[in-house]
């Protein structure tokens, strides 16, 4: 096929749909001639892929619909932001002291306290004790860092 370049192979029938956090049509001019290629960045990738590329947009379009499923996007931030279980983990010594040094009181975490309704911060010792400023101690659930401070 003189007229036809692919730059990336075309997944078959059977296997499931590449997920995209966002995929656009992009053109550019190759001999004379509209070329049309798909741009999408593929869940958790920090960088976009280009290729399903053909003179053909309807053959563009199809792939897209065909081989392509659309996700919500989740921010960085956001995927790193998940409660985790206190039974499955605690805090390791590099979480202990990336939050101590946050705090520069104690390891300061996002918690849930059994039977709370809310999150709250508590601090964390590394003899597995969750406590408050007082130094009252908590039963604790699940934890999270705690995100980093606004900027503006």
């Amino acid at each position: 096929m003189d007229n036809e370049k692919t730059l990336e192979s075309v997944p078959s029938a059977t296997q499931e749909k590449i997920k995209v956090e966002s995929i656009n049509v992009i053109v550019e001019e190759i001999g004379g001639k509209p070329y049309y290629e798909l741009r999408y960045r593929v869940v958790g990738d920090d960088f976009c892929h280009i290729g399903y590329g053909s003179y053909c947009l309807d053959y563009v379009l199809d792939w897209k619909k065909q081989y392509f499923e659309v996700v919500p996007h989740e921010t960085k931030q956001r995927k790193e932001m998940k409660w985790i279980p206190t039974i499955e983990r605690l805090p390791d010594q590099r979480e202990f002291i990336e939050s101590y040094v946050r705090s520069a009181y104690a390891a300061e975490f996002l918690v849930t306290i059994e039977g709370a309704d809310k999150a709250t911060t508590l601090y964390y010792s590394q003899t597995g004790v969750w406590f408050d400023e007082q130094g009252e101690p908590y039963k604790v659930v699940a934890w999270m860092p705690l995100p980093e401070r606004y900027k503006g």
